[in-house]
């Protein structure tokens, strides 16, 4: 009897661990459809960066102008690219003389339009890629690029300029709605040097 009651006891055990061990673990279609939700929204994720990483890649050789070009029009370049709509928008460049915070697109546009006019060409090199992170209905690039402005009188001024965009996910796609933009100057040697290292 002692011996029943004992082999009865470690059946209902394993019995019981058996059960336990069923009910927490995921059935193959469960862990199938997990790993594949998470591949699903990781791939998302990564079309999200792509798409931010190329549209910050387009801002950046927008600026770009040669010689016959004719008169450059923020709005017809950067008219896709801008939150024009945003009411909490801000846009600084140090490289402005006068250091204005610009809190629209069209103040951030007034500022620069003009400037741009002015120039016998501008060239762009991305000397570092657009590293972009996402959360939510934001996105951050991070971008670094080289510069190279030829005045009307022909001078030239070079730069290796940062660049820190926020985009915001609107219902007309990813808009900038923040920038900070930050440069150093170079002398003619430097700037060689760093067009030289960006086309590698």
């Amino acid at each position: 009897m002692t011996n029943e009651l004992s082999r009865r006891r470690v059946l209902g055990s394993t019995a019981v661990a058996a059960v336990g061990a069923y009910v927490a673990a995921p059935t193959s279609a469960s862990a199938a459809n997990g790993a594949n939700g998470a591949s699903g929204a990781n791939a998302a994720r990564g079309d999200v960066e792509r798409s931010v990483a190329r549209r910050t890649r387009e801002w950046v050789f927008g600026w770009d102008r040669a010689e016959d070009d004719g008169t450059f029009v923020f709005r017809d370049t950067f008219g896709h690219l801008y939150d024009w709509h945003g009411r909490d928008t801000l846009y600084y460049d140090d490289f402005d003389p006068e250091h204005r915070i610009a809190r629209s697109v069209a103040e951030y546009e007034s500022i620069w339009e003009p400037v741009f006019n002015q120039l016998r060409r501008a060239e762009h090199w991305i000397a570092r890629e657009p590293d972009v992170a996402r959360s939510g209905g934001f996105a951050s690039a991070y971008v670094v690029f080289i510069a190279r402005l030829t005045r009307a009188d022909g001078a030239v001024v070079g730069s290796r300029t940062t660049s820190a965009l926020v985009w915001r996910r609107t219902r007309d796609g990813w808009r900038i709605t923040r920038d900070h933009t930050s440069s150093v100057l170079l002398t003619p040697r430097e700037l060689t040097a760093a067009i030289a290292d960006a086309e590698r």
